[in-house]
């Protein structure tokens, strides 16, 4: 069985406690080494599962259902993704990337922008990203099948976020909404 490595940022309930280390490999998070970055606590996993999408939902849940308070706000590594960033997991140079980017080199068609956080930085999602270098160069640099699991994972975790901070008339008519959709009205419960 593969081996999936990625990272969960927590909010919430200190993960740090002897107490909450002991729940937490109780739970079953014996194949995560956790800390904190700043305010940022994180569990970085090696987990063992038939597809990554297992491995991040199970390790989701365990940190979720063993902690009290504890909920997971993030799945890195992050699919939105710089010109550096998508340099360093391409092995390639800013610069190269700049070019490919901007259509002064390769074969064109390089995927839009996700947005500009500001008037210097473009950032991209790196699913796209990924999938324009194995269609369009013939390079493999990332499945962006995985890419695409993270991205829609942190979609979810976002809308949670989002759905539980709206007062409660928006809420009801969100939640009435998707109650259409079975999937989407199982994760606003949660």
């Amino acid at each position: 069985m593969p081996t999936h490595s990625f990272t969960l940022l927590v909010d919430g309930a200190d993960l740090l406690s002897y107490r909450a280390l002991d729940a937490l490999y109780e739970a079953g998070c014996d194949d995560a080494t956790f800390g904190k970055r700043g305010p940022i606590q994180y569990a970085d996993f090696n987990r063992e599962k038939a597809t990554l999408a297992e491995a991040i939902i199970t390790a989701l849940g365990d940190i979720e259902g063993a902690i009290d308070g504890a909920r997971v706000v993030r799945i890195e590594p992050d699919e939105i993704v710089s010109l550096s960033a998508i340099a360093r997991r391409t092995g390639r140079s800013r610069e190269s990337i700049r070019l490919l980017s901007e259509g002064l080199r390769g074969p064109g068609g390089f995927p839009a922008p996700e947005r500009w956080p500001d008037a210097r930085t473009t950032v991209w999602h790196w699913a796209e990203v990924a999938e324009w270098f194995e269609q369009r160069l013939g390079e493999p640099v990332a499945r962006s099948e995985e890419a695409n699991v993270i991205a829609a994972l942190n979609g979810l975790l976002e809308a949670r976020r989002h759905f539980a901070q709206l007062p409660a008339g928006p809420k009801r008519k969100t939640a009435a909404f998707a109650r259409k959709d079975a999937n989407l009205s199982k994760l606003l419960v949660a």
